[in-house]
C-alpha cells in the first residue's frame, strides 16, 4: 500500500541472486497482464470550491478555505456540498471583548509612556507610530474583498475610540452587525490575509522591524545601542577618572614633599636668626 495521491504510485522490482531465485515472484507491476492484484490505483482528489479546480494528494484539505479543514469522504457530482458556519454570534461577542481590554491596557501604558511631561518616551518616534496606529484602528478596511454591504471595518463591529485613545465596546452596535450578516461578520475572524486577526497581526509585525526606525523594535535597537555605547563611555571615563586619580595622588605627594622640605628649610632658617638675634644681644 502505497501513500495516497496520484504522484505516489509504485511498482516492485527484483533482482535475482543466482543460485537463490524466487524473489522475482514478489516483482510486481500494475500495468503488466494478467497480474491480477491491483486493489485501487493511485489517483488524488478532485474538486471544486466556488468553481475553482482544486487537486490534492490527500483527502484532508487543511488549507483550501482559511480556518476551515475539510474531510472528503465520496463523491458528489451533481450534488455540490455547502459549507456553512456555526452562529458565531457568542464567540465573537466574546473575542471583541477581550480585543477592547487587550487594546486599551496597550493604550494606557503607551498614554504614561507618551505624557509630553513626565512620559519616558515622549519622543520616541516608535511609541509615536503604535499610537498613531492605534487611532486609526476602528477607521481602517480590515476586509477589503467583502461584499457590497458587508462589514469591513471595526467600528462596524462596535469598537468606538475616545478623546484620551482607550476604546470601548458598543454591545448594540456589534449585535446590530451580526444580525444583519452573521457569516460575513464570522468571516472577519478567520486566519486569512484580511480579518481582525490579520490587522492586529499587521501592527505587531510592523512594530517589530528593527530595520525602521519609526517602530518599537527600531526604537528598542537605537536605545540598546545608545546604551551600549554609554557603557562603553562610562568604562572609559572610569579608566580616565583613574589614570586622573594617580596622577594627582602623585603630585600630591610630590608638593607634600615640597612643603615638607620648604618647612624644614623654614625652620632651619628660624633658628638661624634667632641664633644670630641672641648673639647680637
Amino acid at each position: 500500500k502505497g501513500t495516497e495521491g496520484a504522484a505516489n504510485s509504485f511498482v516492485l522490482e527484483a533482482t535475482e541472486t543466482p543460485g537463490e531465485e524466487g524473489l522475482a515472484n514478489l516483482a510486481w507491476n500494475p500495468a503488466a497482464p494478467g497480474v491480477g492484484r491491483l486493489l485501487t490505483s493511485a489517483g488524488s482528489a478532485n474538486l471544486k470550491i466556488d468553481g475553482l479546480a482544486i487537486t490534492s494528494a490527500s483527502n484532508t484539505l487543511t488549507d483550501a478555505i482559511p480556518g476551515v479543514t475539510l474531510s472528503l469522504t465520496g463523491t458528489n457530482i451533481g450534488s455540490p456540498t455547502t459549507v456553512s458556519f456555526s452562529d458565531p454570534s457568542s464567540a465573537i461577542t466574546s473575542a471583541m471583548g477581550d480585543l477592547t481590554s487587550a487594546l486599551n491596557e496597550i493604550v494606557t501604558q503607551l498614554n504614561t509612556l507618551t505624557d509630553a511631561r513626565t512620559g519616558e518616551l515622549a519622543r520616541d518616534s516608535g511609541a509615536q507610530a503604535l499610537k498613531r496606529s492605534f487611532q486609526q484602528l476602528t477607521s481602517m478596511i480590515v476586509m477589503p474583498n467583502a461584499a457590497e454591504g458587508a462589514p469591513r471595518t471595526l467600528s462596524e463591529l462596535g469598537i468606538a475610540i475616545q478623546r484620551d485613545g482607550t476604546f470601548t465596546l458598543d454591545g448594540a452596535r456589534l449585535a446590530a452587525t451580526l444580525k444583519a450578516d452573521p457569516l460575513a461578520t464570522g468571516a472577519m475572524f478567520t486566519n486569512g490575509v484580511n480579518g481582525v486577526y490579520a490587522t492586529i497581526d499587521k501592527i505587531s509585525r510592523g512594530m517589530a522591524v528593527t530595520s525602521n526606525p519609526a517602530s518599537l523594535a527600531g526604537s528598542l535597537d537605537r536605545l540598546n545601542k545608545q546604551k551600549t555605547q554609554l557603557t562603553e563611555d562610562q568604562t572609559k571615563l572610569a579608566e580616565k577618572q583613574e589614570i586622573l586619580r594617580s596622577q594627582l595622588i602623585a603630585r600630591f605627594s610630590a608638593t607634600d614633599t615640597a612643603v615638607g622640605a620648604s618647612k624644614s628649610t623654614l625652620s632651619f632658617l628660624k633658628n638661624q636668626i634667632a641664633a644670630w638675634n641672641n648673639s647680637n644681644s
